[in-house]
């Protein structure tokens, strides 16, 4: 059982993405609480004031998701002198076999195309609803 976790968080993936996007988004919580105490600052602020503790997770826990999925991965071995995988490996699952490829991550720059294009669609149509939804409600008003 513990073998199966750290090969889990070991290799770049989902369940590595969702764990290390809470540990960075409590981290920067945690650092702008910290700081504010230092400072002398209430910890959390008000409405009145807004809430500056909500910035900085906001931007560490995507930082935290895209380490988590593995896109510093071969970065990070080059910075610190370890073995970059050669890019066979790279490329070993390179393109899609089945309709599941396509929401894995995937270095073919056709699947990639295609997670753009139904990525698009999708926000296109939730959009759309959206702004629907916005009309129904204000032509219920007038």
């Amino acid at each position: 059982m513990a073998g199966v976790i750290a090969t889990l968080f070991r290799r770049p993936g989902w369940w590595r993405a969702l764990t290390y996007t809470i540990i960075a988004g409590a981290f920067g919580l945690a650092l702008v609480v910290i700081l504010r105490k230092v400072s002398g600052l209430p910890a959390f602020q008000t409405v009145q004031t807004g809430y500056p503790q909500v910035v900085v997770p906001a931007i560490t826990a995507p930082l935290g998701f895209l380490i988590g999925i593995g896109c510093f991965d071969y970065w990070f071995r080059w910075a610190i002198g370890a073995p970059t995988f050669p890019a066979e490996r790279e490329h070993e699952n390179h393109g899609a076999y089945s309709w599941r490829d396509y929401f894995k991550v995937n270095t073919d720059h056709k699947v990639i195309g295609i997670q753009y294009l139904v990525t698009t669609f999708f926000f296109f149509v939730v959009g759309g609803f959206l702004a629907m939804l916005f009309r129904a409600e204000r032509a219920r008003r007038a």
